[in-house]
């Protein structure tokens, strides 16, 4: 969410051109990560080094991982609907530490559920629960941005199927690529066919 449901207002029509140009270059930087399955979160969101002070409002990781909970309930549908019953649980998990920080509040849901009866945290703090969840959030990320990506390409494939044109538009190596990453077809798609 780029506004908070807030009427943009810009000083003129430069001002917001280089905002939208931001946005797009963030837009594919994430789009990137996921194409290529990457555990990297956008530049300048790092955690800060007290575990506790990812929890404070301004904090860039509790930003990131409410903005990760808006986009999977968008999604969530979609997810029910293709997520194999055996993933299910996994995929749950790495929701679990993707939305950790989102609020203490919930962390501290997740930690009275998970935390006391976890075998791999019997007798550990809500810090050091947050410590635990701190180090597998990059697996987790790159595990939720593949699982992602796969029931992406999956759908891509079924509406391919349905959707047989009659013609098809060549693409030529040196147009934007038709996923949409804003890289020419030539270092993108077409890379990956060969």
């Amino acid at each position: 969410m780029i506004s908070n449901d807030e009427d943009l207002s810009f000083e003129d029509e430069s001002e917001a051109q280089q905002v939208l140009n931001q946005i797009m270059t963030l837009y594919n930087e994430v789009n990137t990560s996921v194409l290529e399955r990457c555990d990297d979160l956008p530049f300048g969101c790092e955690f800060r080094v007290d575990i506790l002070a990812n929890f404070d409002d301004e904090a860039p990781i509790l930003q990131w991982s409410r903005g990760f909970m808006i986009g999977h309930d968008w999604l969530a549908d979609v997810w029910d609907e293709c997520l194999p019953e055996s993933l299910d649980k996994e995929c749950g998990a790495n929701v679990m530490a993707l939305s950790f920080f989102s609020s203490r509040r919930l962390a501290e849901a997740y930690f009275a559920e998970i935390g006391h009866s976890e075998s791999s945290a019997p007798g550990k703090s809500f810090e050091q629960f947050a410590e635990i969840i701190r180090e597998v959030f990059p697996s987790a990320l790159s595990a939720y941005a593949h699982l992602g990506r796969t029931i992406f390409e999956v759908l891509m494939k079924d509406s391919a199927a349905r959707n047989q044109p009659t013609q098809s538009t060549k693409v030529g190596r040196n147009d934007p690529c038709p996923c949409g990453s804003g890289k020419k077809y030539k270092k993108c798609c077409a890379a990956t066919l060969h």
